[in-house]
């Protein structure tokens, strides 16, 4: 019988290989031996043949399991006929395998009851959703993560100085960097650098979205400016800067492999987070079951 179009599988993802993934994973974190998981098999059972989402066999205390798991990426909620069915299935089986029914949209109220009546474990599994992200590091980079995309866009945001009047004898030709120059009060304490006065200049423009800005620092009392371990020191009582931030994105950077998925357990309504490879999230061609 032909299964109704509202029904069918969501070909775009192939949720059988997706169930097996994480199946795998929670499984090879337990206390169990011999662990095999499979896709797609097909079984002998007291009365007929049955293909098999997934099983999953083990052992555990030197005596074997098997669990089979039905996954359906239907776009309707599961219902007590499609229960009762996959009972008849773990009934015709030998050896008295555990079920559990792992689906996109969920259960009808009574289909769950019946499932958890007949110890059917009953699970949700659905794509996380989707969100961007945007970090901006310190005041020179903007780090966006779209997550639909699976990539990384960076952009870096340059600060360039134009025009920097500080005592110009305080510097040898420009051979020192801004981090390598000392401020200190008059009383011989340290204040920090010129690298920290720049920084909170364009930490100004990063809030402001400015590209161009000329900066005038009145310093009351004078401060010196010497550079490390100099005895010299030269008053700095006006020191401004003419900053230009250059805009400069960067190649896009793709993330391949990661998926995430949530799994919800529906008898405890406890909730897992597990990420799959991409490849397995990706439409496949070939015929229809």
């Amino acid at each position: 019988m032909k299964k109704s179009k509202s029904r069918r599988k969501n070909t775009g993802i192939p949720y059988e290989l997706v169930v097996q993934s994480i199946f795998q994973e929670i499984l090879s974190q337990e206390a169990a031996q011999t662990v095999s998981v499979e896709h797609n098999v097909t079984v002998e059972g007291r009365t007929t043949t049955h293909q098999l989402d997934v099983t999953w066999s083990f052992t555990f205390g030197g005596i074997g399991y098997t669990t089979i798991v039905q996954a359906k990426d239907w776009a309707t909620k599961i219902k007590k006929s499609d229960v009762l069915a996959f009972r008849g299935v773990l009934d015709d089986l030998p050896g008295q395998p555990r079920g559990l029914m792992v689906t996109r949209t969920g259960f009808q109220s009574g289909a769950r009851a019946l499932a958890l009546a007949y110890g059917i474990q009953p699970y949700l599994l659905r794509r996380a959703p989707l969100f961007n992200l945007t970090l901006t590091l310190g005041s020179w980079a903007r780090l966006q993560f779209n997550r639909a995309r699976s990539e990384f866009n960076i952009t870096v945001y340059r600060p360039t100085y134009r025009t920097l009047c500080i005592p110009p004898q305080s510097l040898t030709n420009g051979m020192y960097k801004p981090n390598e120059v000392f401020l200190s009060s008059a009383d011989g304490k340290m204040l920090g650098t010129l690298q920290g006065v720049l920084n909170s200049f364009t930490d100004e423009m990063q809030i402001t979205g400015e590209r161009r800005r000329v900066f005038v620092k009145k310093v009351d009392p004078p401060i010196l400016i010497h550079k490390k371990n100099s005895k010299t020191k030269f008053p700095l009582v006006e020191p401004h800067a003419d900053i230009e931030i250059i805009v400069e994105p960067q190649q896009t950077i793709p993330i391949l492999g990661i998926v995430e998925y949530i799994l919800e357990d529906l008898r405890t309504r406890t909730i897992q987070r597990h990420t799959v490879p991409r490849r397995l999230d990706t439409p496949r061609r070939g015929k229809k079951r």
